[in-house]
């Protein structure tokens, strides 16, 4: 299967910190794309029954949106003593073709946090969440669904 991996600006957060928007594309046509804000899932682009790609995910256009809201649609959430630790800009650690490697290291907590996303064979997407024991992480995707094609 072929895959490449690309990315662009999506963005300063209110704080002037770069945003960048990952695209991992296959030779299927299908993609899914995530921002450095919060590890977002924007979108993942698949083929319908009828052969048409459609995005199943519910994510926001614009990074402004994603900062309005907490948590937002598709975020990696840390959560530490039961309090939510929001609007985490994650630093690039490794690509590969089907991969970025993103670590946030929150100094303030004591915490590095690392996640792996990964767009594998069949349009599979792997969240792989790493973190010390007094974190936990968890990633609330929303799909947007229908049967309109069935």
């Amino acid at each position: 299967m072929y895959v490449t991996l690309t990315t662009q600006a999506f963005g300063r957060t209110n704080e002037g910190e770069e945003i960048v928007l990952y695209r991992i594309t296959n030779n299927y046509d299908a993609y899914v794309e995530f921002i450095n804000y919060d590890c977002a899932v924007k979108s993942i682009v698949v083929p319908d029954c009828s052969g048409v790609a459609r995005n199943v995910c519910l994510g926001f256009d614009t990074l402004e949106e994603y900062e309005r809201t907490q948590p937002a649609p598709g975020t990696i959430n840390l959560v530490r003593s039961n309090k939510f630790l929001s609007h985490v800009v994650w630093s690039p650690k490794e690509q590969g073709e089907n991969y970025a490697l993103l670590t946030a290291e929150l100094s303030e907590y004591g915490i590095t946090a690392s996640v792996r996303i990964m767009w594998v064979d069949y349009n599979r997407l792997v969240l792989d969440l790493s973190a010390g024991s007094e974190i936990s992480m968890t990633n609330n995707i929303s799909f947007a669904l229908d049967d309109t094609n069935t």
